[in-house]
């Protein structure tokens, strides 16, 4: 169908897609309205086909932001153009009419991979990935890409096995996929975020840094070797939980046969301690056959006692923090009341903190009137005493400011 006009708002005519007819980037980039490219979909943002009015011959793609949602408009300004080593290239991006939408959007075009995405070319078996190749293929082309990125203070945000593209009919190169459509992080699921970010809103989880990246990456591999997702049935909660008991590589890894090739980049870069996982130092070093001895942060401390609390049994202060933002006023009544003051106190022999929530619980009553009296107020207060490297958490919101 062809293009028709469109009145808008302030009275002036402008040229849009009409129901089933194509919207136009920059009068060049003609994408069509009717095609899904169901495999190279993001969660947020639908890709449909591109065609270049100056060079039919390209094969491209457009993602569709969602409206609302913001872009990343650094990563946009910094990559586009560019050729990175473990990046689909970013051609153009700009604001469309939308008619799906009924209303203006970002879209971003890029090329469009030859070979598909990483996980339908091996469940179709034209691609086969073995603890082999994954150095190759997969980390060592990646940490090159983050190392280009670092300079200019860009993290990624976005590795994970469904964002993993094959460039080429050869198979043989292997890109991360859009990172800029979305926020940092929006679309991760909670198993490729470290334990701060994946306690956060999607929307929350900060801007991130490289460390976050090279964490998801270990995800990644791990995941691409088992050729499954290991703990899959498990739901949110109930992963946090066992990352927080047990540690990310033994929740991912601790009952599978990880070979010795593998061993030691998986424990450097699923530690769940930020100054302790291996950064792209370590991950060059192993790459070049330099062997590390990655340090694995011992489970979190657990108290001699367990504390009842939202019909679970807790012997560590996160998984108890967590829970205490999922019920807030009962929360607020065991503070208040003095029974986790004690239980600090008596099981974890963390004496200085016991005082310091007993304090707050003092400065809430005198504030009985206003907000700092409130129980969403000492909650949240008492959450950050007891997970400092958490995020904020308020009336419902978990956010990262870093």
């Amino acid at each position: 169908m062809a293009l028709a006009p469109r009145e808008s708002e302030n009275g002036e005519e402008r040229i849009v897609a009409s129901a089933s007819g194509p919207a136009i980037l920059r009068e060049r980039y003609v994408i069509s309205t009717d095609d899904e490219i169901k495999e190279l979909s993001l969660p947020s943002s639908p890709a449909y086909p591109v065609q270049d009015k100056r060079d039919n011959s390209r094969a491209l793609f457009a993602l569709i932001c969602k409206p609302g949602l913001p872009t990343r408009h650094k990563v946009l300004s910094t990559i586009k153009g560019e050729s990175i080593v473990g990046i689909l290239p970013l051609i153009d991006y700009g604001p469309v009419d939308w008619e799906p939408y009924q209303q203006k959007t970002m879209v971003l075009v890029y090329q469009r991979p030859a070979g598909g995405r990483l996980i339908d070319a091996v469940a179709s078996k034209k691609m086969k990935i073995s603890e082999y190749d994954l150095p190759r293929h997969v980390i060592e082309p990646f940490a090159v890409a983050l190392r280009e990125l670092a300079p200019h203070d860009i993290p990624h945000r976005a590795i994970r096995p469904e964002n993993l593209f094959v460039t080429d009919t050869e198979r043989e190169s292997i890109v991360a996929g859009d990172f800029a459509s979305t926020p940092p992080g929006y679309d991760q699921p909670h198993v490729f975020e470290p334990l701060e970010r994946a306690m956060a809103l999607p929307e929350g989880r900060g801007k991130g840094n490289i460390g976050d990246d090279l964490y998801a990456l270990g995800v990644t591999v791990a995941l691409l070797f088992l050729g499954r997702n290991p703990v899959e049935k498990l739901n949110d909660t109930e992963l946090l939980m066992a990352k927080i008991e047990q540690g990310t590589y033994a929740t991912l890894c601790g009952g599978e046969r990880i070979p010795v090739a593998l061993l030691e980049p998986l424990r450097g870069l699923l530690n769940d301690a930020p100054e302790e996982r291996w950064g792209l130092e370590e991950l060059d070093l192993w790459l070049s056959g330099k062997r590390m001895t990655p340090m694995q942060r011992k489970p979190a401390t657990k108290a001699e006692s367990r504390f009842q609390f939202g019909g679970r049994e807790h012997t560590t202060l996160r998984t108890l923090v967590h829970a205490f933002t999922q019920h807030v006023n009962e929360a607020a009544r065991v503070i208040r009341k003095g029974q986790l003051e004690i239980w600090i106190k008596r099981s974890l022999k963390l004496v200085e903190l016991s005082e310091a929530i007993g304090a707050a619980v003092e400065t809430a009553q005198s504030h009985d009137r206003d907000y700092q009296g409130s129980d969403d107020y000492l909650v949240s207060k008492v959450a950050l005493m007891l997970d400092p490297t958490g995020p904020i958490r308020y009336k419902g919101a978990t956010l990262l400011t870093r």
